[in-house]
């Protein structure tokens, strides 16, 4: 067995190992180590960050409660990943609305979940957040399933254009979509360049492939360090 396999191997049995340990249920066909990289890329880091609201937010009566234990955790920094969906412990995860329009969406439940012990219930309707290393900026409340609206990126344009600067892309005319027409384009698979008041802006990953990509850096530098 050669070196790149025995690293391979080893890697995999360490990754697999760990996220057994974290109730992740593993997809034997593909690699454990980048899906630990991918599941490391869709959580939330615990640190502190300044909490801020768009115009349009609203808060239901019903979530008061759900919502102060939330924006605790988001001021202390510890515990967010609790309120995220419970899918992200599945075997090759993809939040297609945080690798699109990089806007997470977080549950207001106040009990932990049976079934997910490291998470909180779900609940029907969920709060829309745009967050960087400082700063979570809530966007609204609504449906559990409304990942596809062009209206959540509009309120980011409009109200908080700094949070996604990285995003614009200069002398490229994006697309006009519709609703529909980026639900269509996710379930094929494609990539788009939005347009938004004349601005266009790229995806904020393209389906995780930033992370996958260090993935495989982290595997070439190991077994380099290794042969040397």
């Amino acid at each position: 067995m050669n070196l790149e396999k025995i690293i391979y191997r080893d890697i995999n049995s360490l990754a697999t190992d760990l996220l057994i340990s974290l109730d992740y249920k593993v997809d034997k066909k593909n690699s454990s180590f980048l899906q630990l990289m991918n599941l490391n890329h869709l959580l939330i880091a615990d640190i502190p960050r300044k909490i801020s609201f768009s115009k349009k937010f609203k808060l239901p009566p019903k979530y008061t409660e759900g919502f102060q234990l939330l924006t605790k955790k988001c001021e202390s920094g510890t515990g967010r990943l609790f309120h995220q969906s419970r899918k992200l412990f599945k075997g090759n995860a993809i939040d297609l609305m945080f690798c699109d329009f990089g806007i997470h969406h977080l549950h207001l439940g106040m009990k932990e979940d049976l079934k997910h012990k490291r998470m909180m219930q779900g609940t029907e309707e969920v709060v829309f957040a745009y967050l960087n290393e400082q700063e979570i900026f809530f966007i609204k409340i609504a449906n559990h399933g409304e990942w596809h609206l062009k209206k959540n990126l509009e309120i980011l344009h409009r109200e908080r254009p700094d949070l996604i600067q990285h995003r614009v892309v200069s002398g490229l005319i994006g697309m006009n979509l519709k609703d529909e027409e980026i639900l269509a384009l996710r379930k094929n698979g494609s990539t788009y360049f939005l347009d938004i008041d004349g601005t266009c802006y790229m995806p904020e990953e393209i389906w995780g492939g930033k992370n996958i990509i260090k993935g495989h850096a982290y595997f070439i530098q190991l077994k380099y360090k290794i042969e040397k």
